[in-house]
């Protein structure tokens, strides 16, 4: 998950992905569906912030609208952190960021667009 040589180390992409699961992770599990072929969603709630955080994984090759909605009230959404890559793309001493997670900011309460082989974290506030 970390590559190095004598003189430098870097996070690989799967790095990334394991911080931001345990960064974003609350204490109550939620039950998810996705509708979109390729798309896997997991969502959990931090009760004593009154957080949730929902994570999104494109896996396919073009970009998505996603409305959030169900029976659960998520809140609104106040951040987005995203990683993006070509499938063939990895972090390499020349290029230790070429994929890193960045922050995006909501434009919508409830929806955001999902780009192709990304993977997405949305954190709500109730």
């Amino acid at each position: 998950m970390i590559w190095f040589d004598g003189k430098t180390a870097y996070p690989s992409a799967n790095y990334y992905v394991q911080m931001l699961y345990s960064l974003y992770t609350g204490n109550i599990i939620l039950k998810t569906k996705a509708d979109e072929k390729d798309v896997y969603v997991s969502a959990s709630e931090r009760e004593r912030e009154r957080l949730t955080y929902l994570k999104i994984v494109n896996a396919g090759e073009r970009e998505l609208e996603a409305e959030i909605c169900g029976d659960y009230e998520f809140g609104e959404l106040t951040r987005i952190i995203r990683m993006q890559a070509d499938p063939k793309d990895y972090n390499t001493v020349g290029e230790p960021d070429k994929i890193r997670p960045y922050e995006e900011a909501p434009v919508a309460a409830r929806a955001c667009t999902l780009p192709p082989r990304s993977f997405s974290v949305l954190v709500f506030r109730k």
